[in-house]
């Protein structure tokens, strides 16, 4: 969607130039200052919205290729591109230009997810982080709960926000809501939380 708004943007532009070029007249007569700096700039912003649709189409190293994951989000920068394998419960940090991919491997990470495989139950990608639902698959109820975690992309690594036995994101995806216990299992007292994820 981002890269045909860009290509919209491009045809705008072009529109615009062409509009301007026809109202100083093509009889081979000078034109004004005016009217070129008009030609100029509309000629600029063509060239920039081509150069941003390029750079909206994420960058893939071939080892991302072999992986056959769509990409999930790029950094800011544009140097990064993120896969997520849900199946897996794998991350993956592509840096293309270096040819290094990386995998963040949540099994390693949360050790309870051993307990059964566990699964991504939901995702959101905010700006410069994906904030993730992970279900820990616990074989009883005592254990069983779901993590909390967001990964960074101003410093590349995940970061942990809470573990309770109920999470789940409002309707935007800009929020997590999340029941926090303040007795011992079955949990019969507790409070709601939310996170805005944009202020993470």
């Amino acid at each position: 969607m981002k890269i045909m708004n860009m290509r919209h943007l491009a045809v705008t532009a072009l529109a615009v130039a062409s509009f301007s070029f026809i109202a100083t007249g093509c009889g081979g007569n000078a034109k004004s200052g005016d009217a070129a700096k008009a030609d100029s700039a509309a000629v600029d912003s063509v060239n920039d919205a081509v150069k941003a649709a390029k750079q909206a189409e994420p960058k893939q190293s071939e080892a991302a290729k072999k992986l056959g994951l769509k990409p999930l989000a790029t950094s800011p920068s544009g140097e990064y591109t993120y896969y997520l394998d849900k199946k897996n419960l794998a991350f993956y940090i592509d840096n293309p230009a270096a040819g290094k991919l990386d995998k963040i491997d949540f099994v390693e990470k949360y050790e309870l997810i051993n307990i059964n495989p566990g699964e991504i139950t939901d995702y959101s990608v905010r700006k410069d982080k994906v904030v993730f639902i992970i279900f820990n698959g616990g074989n009883t109820s005592e254990m069983e709960g779901y993590y909390g975690a967001y990964f960074s992309m101003k410093d590349n690594k995940m970061h942990d926000i809470t573990f309770t036995p109920a999470m789940k994101f409002n309707k935007d995806k800009s929020v997590l809501e999340v029941f926090e216990p303040t007795s011992p299992y079955p949990y019969p007292e507790g409070k709601d939380v939310t996170y805005d994820l944009d202020k993470l």
